[in-house]
């Protein structure tokens, strides 16, 4: 029996959404206002109630960031209001694939590490990971899922920290693919179907999301984050990291950076082919100059 597009039983609503926040997403292109506008999409990943919702605490980092005084106390008295929040974050912080070179034993020692951007981005993720440990979807693995998006993320960071846009990068980089999880968990049978076909004959994850599914990751995961109020940018990056021609103005350097780290990871160590790689996406951010210190990078950190 072919896979079906589940309907929502309560799809999320847009109308929330302040209509300059709208107004703003159209001015980027039609096409990403259309992905974060759509019924399909909403209908594909609104069928599960355990869609995750947007983390009290990264409600609460993000406004206790937005004053010039907060210090990294606070912020680690926040999020170690949540024992089991502090615990993932702890977990993914320690994780094989983040690279600390010596281990965080504690919230504090995180923050004063880390910083803030990247503490809200982990507590965004930690959320994601925690509701997806029960998924079962055949072929997928959520840890080695975790541990991709974790070094998408500071390897994305590492390749703009000099241009100083590094922790928007990071979160860039880490919620890239987050899309394959809302899928995986709304639909988990359909997306079982999507993996095995993609094991067997190699196409292009995308297309075959798009047919077995109606939607893909990218457009899954943008519309999650739009719904979770994340900046425009990186919404945007989720939305066009497969498909970056449909960006239709700049700045480009950032999804350049999250595209970039999440195809050089599957060509150096997942063998994947290098048309992967968008080089004209990099032209026209103006960082192809970058490409080989960046496969250097890529290759020290999995090495």
């Amino acid at each position: 029996m072919s896979p079906r597009i589940v309907e929502s039983r309560s799809p999320k609503p847009l109308a929330a959404a302040s209509h300059a926040r709208l107004a703003a997403v159209l001015a980027r292109g039609k096409e990403l206002h259309d992905i974060v506008n759509s019924p399909v999409v909403a209908a594909a990943v609104g069928s599960v109630d355990a869609l995750p919702a947007v983390p009290r605490i990264y409600l609460e980092l993000r406004d206790l960031t937005s004053r010039p005084e907060t210090g990294a106390a606070e912020i680690a008295q926040a999020v170690a209001s949540d024992p089991v929040l502090s615990l993932k974050l702890l977990q993914l912080v320690n994780s094989v694939g983040f690279g600390m070179r010596r281990r965080v034993a504690s919230v504090q020692q995180a923050v004063s590490l880390l910083g803030m951007e990247q503490i809200k981005a982990l507590v965004l993720t930690s959320q994601v990971f925690s509701n997806a440990a029960k998924c079962r979807v055949q072929g997928f693995s959520l840890d080695q899922f975790q541990d991709c998006a974790m070094r998408v993320g500071r390897l994305a960071q590492g390749f703009m920290a000099s241009r100083g846009i590094g922790a928007e990068a990071f979160t860039a980089g880490l919620l890239i693919d987050i899309g394959k999880l809302v899928l995986a968990m709304a639909q988990p049978d359909a997306y079982t179907a999507v993996l095995l076909r993609l094991a067997e004959s190699g196409e292009d994850v995308e297309v075959v999301e798009r047919e077995v599914l109606g939607v893909s990751h990218s457009e899954a995961g943008a519309y999650l984050l739009w719904q979770w109020g994340l900046p425009i940018s990186t919404v945007e990056c989720v939305a066009f990291h497969h498909r970056a021609e449909l960006m239709r103005q700049g700045p480009y350097e950032l999804v350049a950076a999250a595209h970039a780290a999440d195809a050089l990871y599957d060509i150096i160590a997942c063998g994947d082919p290098e048309s992967r790689l968008n080089l004209q996406l990099l032209e026209r951010a103006g960082v192809i100059g970058e490409l080989p210190k960046w496969r250097e990078q890529v290759s020290e950190a999995l090495s």
